[in-house]
This record gives structure tokens, C-alpha cells and sequence, in this order.
């Protein structure tokens, strides 16, 4: 990396998504989001559909997801099906998706943020 590149990435590093003093920091409110995702996803009865990355990140911890977080917190595999890229796939998951919003809804008496 060049001086300037280097200059901007220290920057990027040190740069918090927390507001100081926040009550409900950004950080803290994606992971809530996730678990809530989690949950649904463990009972609502259908297929999920996630609308952020987090569970794939989790998923790339392998050890900790399939190991701990799969088999000791919610005891069953959750399993990520992705997509095979057709049109008719996409229209697929854009259903389960509105399901998901629906079934948030249902389970938490409340409308999903927009992450």
C-alpha cells in the first residue's frame, strides 16, 4: 500500500460504527438481529431467507457454528442453502424472504429493520 492508502485505512480501522454513549450500539443491534434471525429460523416452520450478511459470517467460523452455536445453543444444524442462480430461483427466495418478513412480524410483534 502506498502512504496515502495506508493514511485511509488507519483511518478506517480506527473509526468506530458505535455513536459514543449509545444506549443500543450499531454493533450490538446486528448481532440482536441475527439471533432473532436464528430464531425464526429454528421456528417458524418454513424456510428463512436472511437479508444481511451476518450468518454467513458466522457460518465461516465453523468450529464455533456447527461445534457450539448449532450443537450446545440450539441444538440442530442450521443448514445455509444457497441459491443456484436461475429466475426462477431468485423469484423463490424473494417469497421466502417476504415469508421471513412476515414471520418476523408474527414471532416479534414488530416490523424488521432495515439492516
Amino acid at each position: 500500500m502506498d502512504i496515502k492508502t495506508q493514511a485511509l485505512y488507519q483511518r478506517i480501522q480506527t473509526y468506530s460504527l458505535d455513536a459514543e454513549g449509545s444506549s443500543f450500539s450499531f454493533s450490538q443491534r446486528v448481532i440482536d438481529e441475527y439471533k432473532k434471525f436464528v430464531l425464526l429460523a429454528m421456528v417458524a416452520g418454513h424456510v428463512v431467507s436472511p437479508s444481511d450478511q451476518d450468518w454467513h459470517l458466522h457460518l465461516t467460523y465453523t468450529r464455533s457454528y456447527w461445534d457450539e452455536f448449532c450443537k450446545d445453543i440450539i441444538g440442530s444444524p442450521l443448514h445455509h442453502e444457497p441459491t443456484r442462480g436461475r429466475c426462477s430461483e431468485q423469484q423463490k427466495f424473494r417469497q421466502l424472504y417476504q415469508q421471513t418478513l412476515a414471520g418476523y412480524e408474527r414471532l416479534f410483534k414488530q416490523t424488521p429493520p432495515i439492516l
